[in-house]
């Protein structure tokens, strides 16, 4: 019997079982492409990629409220998927999730004009 965060407590056969499942679970989570419901059918979703001489923008928000940090992630990438420029960047702070998505959208469009890109 192993004692698991000091509450919970399970039998070595039974830590391997769940341990097994789980890593079941992220793998197949991280290896198929996930998938969307249209009707009766589950569909991957597929990446349209932009238009020649548009450039796309993919922007993300991560949130660590213990330690009052929130990061950013942006990528420009082109018609091809070729990653023209990116950034990650960081802040002290502590905001609701649909605030630091909307902050990094801000940062994003902000970076695509400092970047100076202009289409083809």
């Amino acid at each position: 019997m192993v004692k698991i965060h000091n509450y919970l407590s399970m039998l070595d056969d039974e830590i391997v079982l769940w341990s097994s499942s789980f890593l079941e679970d992220f793998r197949r989570a991280n290896i198929s492409p996930p998938l969307v419901r249209h009707g009766l059918v589950d569909e991957p979703i597929k990446r349209k990629p932009p238009v020649t001489g548009i450039f796309e923008v993919n922007t993300d928000a991560t949130i660590d409220s213990k330690v009052w940090r929130v990061g950013f992630g942006i990528i420009i990438s082109d018609c091809e998927g070729f990653v023209l420029a990116s950034s990650a960047q960081a802040m002290m702070a502590n905001f609701p999730p649909q605030l630091a998505e909307a902050l990094a959208l801000l940062k994003g469009i902000q970076f695509v004009y400092d970047s100076r890109l202009w289409p083809c």
